[in-house]
C-alpha cells in the first residue's frame, strides 16, 4: 500500500521517474522504464518516497511492460481512490523496439480494474483477442 497524505484541492498531480527496472520474464535480461502517473486525488495524494520504494520492488521481478502499467494503476487506485488516473510505462529500447503501455482509470467507470490485472496474470486472453473459427 502506498503512503498518502490529505489532499482536498482539485489539482492534477503528475509523478514521473526514469529509475524503474525489472527483468524480462522470458530472457531474464534487465529492462529499464520511465513511469508516469497522472491523477486527480479526491481526498489523498501519494507520498513520493513511498512511491519510490514501491517502484524499487520491481527491480528483480520478471514482468512485462503491459502488466507493469496495470499493476501500478491497481496500486494507486487501491491506495488513494483517485477521481482519475493514467499510468504510462515506457520501456527503453531493446533490439530497436520501444514499448509504451498506457492504462486509464476513471472513478465514474470502475468496472474491471483488479479483475483485468488478475486475468492477465493468470494468462487469460481478453475477449477481443480470442480467435473464432467457422463451423464446417
Amino acid at each position: 500500500m502506498l503512503d498518502s497524505f490529505p489532499c482536498y484541492r482539485p489539482v492534477t498531480i503528475t509523478m514521473e521517474t526514469d529509475e524503474v527496472t525489472s527483468v524480462c520474464p522470458k530472457t531474464g535480461q534487465p529492462d529499464w522504464y520511465t513511469v508516469r502517473i497522472q491523477y486527480r486525488p479526491l481526498v489523498a495524494a501519494i507520498e513520493s518516497k513511498s512511491l519510490k520504494l514501491y517502484l524499487q520492488e520491481f527491480r528483480n521481478r520478471g514482468v512485462f511492460c503491459e502488466a507493469l502499467a496495470a499493476e501500478i494503476l491497481d496500486e494507486v487506485v487501491n491506495s488513494i481512490e483517485p477521481e482519475f488516473c493514467t499510468v504510462t510505462v515506457t520501456q527503453k529500447p531493446r533490439g530497436g523496439v520501444t514499448i509504451v503501455s498506457e492504462i486509464h482509470y476513471d472513478s465514474a467507470d470502475t468496472a474491471g480494474v483488479d479483475e483485468d490485472t488478475e486475468a492477465a496474470a493468470a494468462g487469460a486472453t481478453p475477449p477481443h483477442n480470442q480467435q473464432y473459427t467457422e463451423d464446417a
